[in-house]
């Protein structure tokens, strides 16, 4: 499913992985995942994990199988945002996450 747009998959972005805070509060994160994605610079209004209204400028479309969470950290053309929201396409066939957009 969704193969057209996973052949506009090939600009690269960086994903840090968050795994947990240090006695002071600054964020560790693990080895960063390197991967490609589909970027679309559009405003959006999406809701966060807190169930706040949020904007979002900037979207990274990306395989579906990535490792990523809304507590990690997107490195993209040199600059790192925060990951406002994460929206899952899923495979009408097999019901498994085929594209997930990433909401900076």
């Amino acid at each position: 499913m969704f193969k057209s747009l996973k052949k506009w998959l090939s600009v690269p972005v960086t994903i840090k992985p968050f795994l947990r805070r240090d006695g002071t509060g600054d964020p560790l994160f693990d080895e960063p995942i390197v991967t490609k994605c589909y970027p679309q610079g559009k405003v959006t209004l999406v809701r966060d994990v807190n169930g706040n209204d949020i904007v979002s400028n900037l979207q990274l479309y990306i395989e579906g199988d990535t490792a990523i969470k809304v507590t990690d950290v997107a490195v993209f053309n040199g600059s790192e945002y925060n990951i406002k929201a994460l929206g899952p396409y899923y495979d009408g066939n097999t019901g498994k996450v085929d594209i997930v957009v990433v909401y900076l």
